[in-house]
């Protein structure tokens, strides 16, 4: 992609070792499941721009400039949001926190002591998801729908999910008051 090494370098894990370990135990090896998994998203592709970077990194996203174009990371007061380096995020493949709509959605990660994610995280995280479930399955595959609650476009928070052959599908048309059994919301957290 022509990026120069200090755009994509790996910077150490903030967890101790024994975090490290405890979530390895779990995740891999033992019989209690981890709910999160570890990713590493790089600064440079954690912007709009960055949401380029990963349509090029996964074609099969099928993202042209109309998909992501107009693709603004904000918090909720509309204040620009990045998120990059070692993240922990949900490891489920259907959408935790359904049946909410998008103020008890904001609520539930707020009480979780979380960070809403960014579609830049999102896409990340079902390429991660779909090389570690021990299904070999993409994020929402097909079952659920989440609101990405960090992502807008003209104002709307977007809601993507991926098919079994990783086509992502963004939209942004909900309203805030919809909820559904198949509809949730995800999140980062520490």
């Amino acid at each position: 992609m022509g990026l120069p090494k200090s755009d994509v370098a790996v910077s150490d894990v903030p967890w101790t070792k024994d975090k490290m370990g405890l979530f390895m135990r779990k995740r891999r090896f033992g019989k209690a499941f981890y709910p999160n998994f570890a990713l590493f998203l790089p600064e440079i592709a954690s912007t709009a721009e960055g949401l380029k970077l990963l349509a090029k990194a996964y074609p099969q996203m099928g993202w042209s400039e109309q998909d992501i174009n107009g693709v603004q990371n904000v918090d909720q007061s509309g204040n620009p949001l990045t998120l990059f380096g070692h993240l922990m995020v949900e490891s489920s493949i259907d959408a935790p926190c359904t049946r909410m709509n998008e103020d008890q959605a904001r609520e539930a990660v707020r009480k979780a002591v979380r960070i809403p994610q960014t579609l830049n995280v999102y896409a990340e995280a079902g390429h991660v998801s779909k090389l570690l479930s021990p299904t070999f399955q993409y994020l929402d595959e097909d079952r659920t729908t989440v609101r990405i609650l960090s992502s807008r476009v003209f104002g709307r928070v977007v809601h993507a999910l991926f098919s079994p052959l990783g086509y992502c599908y963004v939209r942004w048309f909900l309203l805030p008051g919809y909820a559904h059994a198949r509809l949730g919301v995800r999140s980062v957290g520490a």
